[in-house]
């Protein structure tokens, strides 16, 4: 009677969860899963070794996004059934969610083996499925290739070698990779290239005193300022190295009257490439020269002085320089002639002349080392020389037949007096190679400077300002009207103090570089004017050379830069077209004290 009871039980309960089962897949087909979940756990609490159970829990599981709890369900579903596919079918889609991908291929490769070879359509089912997480595991690798930090499996010696071709020119770079990451500054901090550039002031010592603790107390580039206390003499003695002077090569000074020898500076030593002196003040400082003089400048290939005279005691002794640098500073003595021949004779390598200070005449100044001041009957020949800026009032008769610029590039002559006889004797001949002229003088004439412009088939950049007679012939000799463009090449136009530029000859320029005809539909104005069009045949530089290819053509090169700046015949209506046909245009007008810019 018990064993009955018993068995009668076991239909009751097994009934029982059949029915909390199928009820829980029809509340899953309506979405109803907190419902269905309730009736699964049901019928799981009455039937425990039931895969369909356990599958279809955890297909509601993973509806409401219970992934591990899913999981354990499905992982139940395997240990019941280990050669059906259900259980790793379900495994393997629950792993892709979570991003689990390996295991989640792994799932669906045992899915695949347990699936019969007939039942195609769940085999493309779970190829589909594999091939998802092919793609995932593609998709992950290249994230993490983009987020990966590649730079800090680079050994120290390739790092640092980045690091200084980053840095370059600008030491403050080298501050900003130290802030990057705690890698880079351990990187940037124990590679002493890159703290090469020492600036001395007095406000900040203590900056200067940890670049000369990461550059181990050896730096390249110096750079004292005019506020740093000279009178510790202490300072270098403390903080740098004893080959300190010797592996310097670049010295910028800020010379102040109270500097006098500048005993921190170890002159004897100093075998520089680079120096730099500037100052202001007074200008008598001879025993700061008779200290300086103690410097060994065969070295020195570039030399800048801002702000004072340097005599020609000291000037002398430069025999490698490719650059020379004097601006000009308002309220200093001006340098003879000599000085310049001199300097030229000593330095046939020159690459770059810079004379800012004016240029005079003086016979009463004689340099101490004869040798130099008189080049001779033979032409010296300034081979590498590209950049020429004089300021000067009669130089024509120190340079003439006396030096040859074969490959000059750049001319800027200002305020003299012979501009005429120096452009058409000194430079003419070697006008052919100049890209950029820039020419102020009131003593220039229009018929010297056309004739020097019809040499200059190479320019690219002009610039005239205070020229005081009428324009028109320029102008038109550079627009090619009744003649051969003088200036094909030419893109860039700078025109100031010139009070007879008119209105009409900039718009020929413009048309003639841009080859438009008389009615131009891009602006009325240029339909308004009576324009000419510019002709066909156009000067070519194989025609200015050996006469080869005359009739060859070289078509204009349309004008990129136009500042008319400070002439009073420019019409304010001409700007807008001139706008549109030139991409940048600037015209500043001076009326009385007041200044406009249009």
């Amino acid at each position: 009677m018990t064993a009955k009871v018993a068995d009668n039980t076991l239909d009751d309960r097994s009934q029982r969860w059949k029915t909390f089962f199928d009820r829980g897949v029809e509340l899953f087909r309506v979405s109803k899963h907190e419902e269905a979940l309730e009736q699964f756990n049901k019928a799981a609490s009455r039937k425990v070794d039931e895969k369909a159970i356990f599958d279809s829990r955890a297909a509601v599981l993973e509806k409401l996004g219970r992934n591990g709890e899913a999981l354990k369900d499905a992982k139940r579903v395997i240990d019941l059934t280990p050669t059906s596919w259900q259980g790793y079918a379900r495994s393997s889609r629950i792993f892709l969610k979570i991003g689990k991908l390996d295991a989640s291929l792994k799932m669906v490769d045992l899915a695949l083996e347990r699936v019969k070879e007939s039942d195609q359509k769940r085999r493309d089912e779970f190829q589909l499925l594999k091939r998802q997480i092919l793609d995932a595991q593609q998709a992950l690798r290249k994230r993490k290739s983009q987020r990966a930090y590649h730079f800090g499996n680079l050994p120290i010696e390739i790092a640092s070698t980045i690091f200084h071709l980053v840095v370059g020119d600008d030491p403050c770079r080298a501050v900003i990779l130290s802030h990057v990451c705690r890698n880079w500054r351990t990187t940037t901090l124990k590679t002493p290239a890159l703290w090469q550039t020492l600036v001395l002031s007095q406000k900040n010592k203590r900056k200067a005193e940890a670049v000369l603790e990461r550059s181990n107390g050896s730096v390249r580039h110096l750079d004292i300022r005019a506020n740093f206390e000279f009178f510790q003499q202490s300072y270098f003695t403390r903080h740098a190295c004893d080959t300190f002077w010797t592996e310097l090569e670049t010295l910028k000074l800020a010379i102040t009257p109270r500097l006098g020898f500048c005993p921190a500076v170890a002159w004897k030593e100093l075998r520089l490439k680079e120096l730099t002196f500037s100052r202001s003040g007074a200008d008598h400082l001879e025993q700061f020269w008779s200290g300086i003089n103690q410097l060994a400048v065969d070295t020195v290939i570039h030399a800048t002085f801002r702000g004072l005279n340097a005599p020609w005691s000291h000037l002398q002794n430069y025999r490698a320089l490719k650059t020379i640098d004097l601006p000009f500073e308002q309220g200093y003595r001006v340098y003879s002639h000599r000085v310049l021949v001199s300097l030229l004779c000593n330095n046939l390598a020159l690459e770059k002349v810079v004379f800012g200070a004016p240029v005079i005449i003086d016979d009463a100044i004689d340099p101490t080392n004869p040798n130099h001041t008189t080049p001779g009957e033979s032409i010296l020949n300034m081979a590498s020389l590209h950049h020429l800026e004089l300021i000067g009032m009669m130089l024509a008769d120190s340079l003439e037949l006396k030096f040859a610029f074969p490959s000059l590039k750049l001319l800027r002559l200002q305020r003299f007096f012979d501009l005429n006889r120096l452009l058409l004797v000194v430079f003419k001949p070697f006008a052919k190679t100049l890209t950029e002229l820039h020419l102020e003088s009131p003593t220039l004439d229009e018929a010297s400077l056309i004739s020097f412009l019809s040499e200059t088939h190479s320019l690219v950049t002009f610039g005239l300002t205070g020229f005081i007679f009428t324009m028109h012939g320029v102008m038109d000799a550079l627009a090619g009207r009744d003649r051969s463009m003088i200036c094909p090449k030419l893109e860039h136009v700078h025109i100031s103090r010139c009070d007879h530029l008119s209105s009409s000859s900039v718009v020929h320029l413009v048309k003639a570089h841009l080859s438009l005809p008389d009615q131009d539909e891009r602006g009325a104005i240029a339909g308004e004017m009576d324009i000419a069009q510019p002709p066909r045949e156009i000067v070519s530089d194989a025609s200015a050379d050996e006469g080869e290819g005359k009739d060859a053509i070289t078509k204009p090169s349309p004008i990129q830069t136009l500042m008319l700046n400070e002439c009073p015949l420019i019409d304010v209506d001409i700007l807008p077209w001139l706008r549109k046909n030139v991409k940048r245009v600037s015209c500043h007008y001076i009326s009385g004290r007041v200044k406009k810019t249009r």
